[in-house]
């Protein structure tokens, strides 16, 4: 079938009923090319399958997966001109911020228009709260579980507020800012609080994640769930304040908690499964997820997110064995155990929606895409009807060039289907 050429045309409507786009720094165009450096949250890990498209061959090492934000960044591809691959995908599940050099120092002197950057969670030990606080479990001489969770937030705690970390984090931003083109844009994602506000007495507080009955331990208690939300407001803030505030022009930070509401573990509207380890509309992996990847994990030997599972694993009671049951890939597996407590696809899609609704926004002067609240019409040069398509305000899309329906890009990180108007 031939296909059509199409001509697009904007017809901007204002609405009574919603208020004009805030205006932001504009830039004149779209990316025309891409890095992404970081660790876990943006290699994906848990998030699908394996790549085999990455420069430096690392990744299965690295746990970069075809759910992640960044290879979802490639699949939509608002580039302009499209990218026709991706290899420059540095971030490594288990990086931590002395890492950044390294992955910078793989671009071999490239530079790019778009770089994204996920980092800090090691560094502030995101990974040993989660084996201390939500999957310890019993074993001789040890009483006092919750005093050993205690300590480890108090560790993250002091991490979060030491000076020298958010220096050191800044210097690494400023580096990995060194490989943008001119005018081009760094982007730093942070964390997703795990929990919504605990209530007292809810499901959780008697919920063990341990899913072996005879080892469980600690419950998910309230004031640990809160201890640990707090833990990464308080990261978020201070990558706002202390490094984007800091770093100069071209570096943004996008809040990716706010689009998690509602797909956290815990919810109240989750009261029969709190946990919800295959319940899609929870976007967070634990160590019953059935995760998507079947084949060999084979980490990165400087992967500190797998020396905290490694010390879990290595003080395992003989006898332990998965429950009665269970269809994923194993609790004493790495991959199964490095994917706890990251996000699922739709909470890594999410993340991307919102990268991607953020470079819309300011590319409004390229001419090459359209915001919010407004008319997209679409008509072909054989005289066919237009096709009018409604575009809500803080959503955007970047003008088609063929007969595709275009993709809307929300703020809230969602891609609501084009409504005709």
């Amino acid at each position: 079938m031939a296909q059509l050429l199409v001509i697009s045309y904007l017809t901007l409507l204002t609405f009574a009923s919603a208020g004009p786009v805030e205006p932001r720094q504009q830039s004149l165009a779209l990316p025309k090319s891409y890095v992404a450096f970081g660790d876990s949250y943006s290699a994906g890990i848990g998030s699908g399958k394996f790549l085999t498209i990455s420069a430096d061959g690392a990744d299965n090492a690295c746990a970069r997966m075809d759910g992640s934000y960044p290879w979802e960044i490639f699949k939509f591809n608002l580039f302009e001109p499209v990218l026709t691959e991706f290899r420059d995908f540095y971030s490594c599940s288990g990086a931590v911020m002395d890492d950044i050099g390294t992955q910078v120092q793989k671009l071999q002197g490239k530079k790019a228009d778009l770089i994204t950057l996920s980092i800090s969670g090691n560094d502030f030990f995101f990974g040993e709260i989660v084996t201390e606080c939500v999957y310890p479990y019993k074993i001789t001489g040890i009483s006092d579980f919750q005093k050993i969770c205690s300590d480890a937030l108090t560790k993250s705690q002091n991490a979060v507020k030491d000076p020298a970390n958010w220096n050191k984090y800044l210097s690494k931003v400023l580096l990995a800012k060194s490989a943008l083109n001119p005018g081009g844009t760094l982007i730093i994602t942070g964390y997703a609080k795990f929990f919504p506000t605990p209530q007292t007495n809810d499901k959780c507080e008697s919920t063990y994640f341990m899913p072996v009955t005879a080892f469980q331990a600690l419950t998910m208690k309230k004031d640990n769930r809160l201890r640990m939300n707090s833990l990464v407001d308080d990261v978020n803030s201070h990558i706002q304040t202390e490094v984007v505030a800091k770093a100069g022009d071209g570096v943004h930070f996008i809040d990716i908690d706010k689009a998690f509401e509602g797909h956290r573990f815990c919810e109240p509207k989750n009261g029969n499964d709190p946990i919800g380890s295959n319940n899609a509309d929870v976007w967070f992996n634990d160590l019953e997820t059935t995760l998507d990847e079947t084949g060999p994990y084979n980490p990165a030997s400087t992967n500190l997110e797998m020396q905290a599972w490694n010390k879990w694993s290595s003080g395992l009671p003989a006898g332990f064995k998965d429950p009665p049951g269970f269809t994923g890939r194993g609790i004493t597996d790495k991959l199964q155990q490095n994917s706890s407590f990251h996000p699922k696809s739709p909470g890594q899609k999410s993340i991307t929606v919102q990268i991607l609704n953020y470079l819309i926004m300011n590319s409004v002067k390229s001419g090459k895409v359209t915001v919010g609240p407004a008319q997209y019409c679409m008509t072909t040069n054989h005289g066919a009807p237009q096709k009018c398509f409604q575009i809500p305000a803080g959503c955007g899309v970047k003008n088609a060039i063929d007969n595709t329906p275009p993709t809307i890009f929300c703020a809230d990180g969602t891609t609501p289907t084009p409504t005709l108007s």
